[in-house]
């Protein structure tokens, strides 16, 4: 539940970044990195999780790059 919760925040952030609204940008961000962490946590690998590459996705979103998103199939 939290990857899912992580991807419609971070979908949302970059909503809010396409508005101009960097304050709630920021919020959103900062809420999608806590449950996508967590997603990777809870991985058991640590790197993939339903298929998503976590760690470069992380990585992106962390640097405040427009993510992409890799699958792992």
């Amino acid at each position: 539940m939290e990857f899912l919760q992580g991807l419609i925040q971070l979908s949302a952030a970059l909503v809010k970044r396409r508005e101009g609204s960097g304050k709630g940008e920021a919020k959103l961000i900062a809420k999608a990195l806590e449950k996508l962490r967590a997603a990777r946590k809870r991985s058991g690998s640590g790197k993939v999780f339903m298929g998503v590459r976590l760690d470069p996705l992380i990585d992106q979103v962390e640097q405040g790059a427009t993510p992409t998103i890799e699958l792992q199939v």
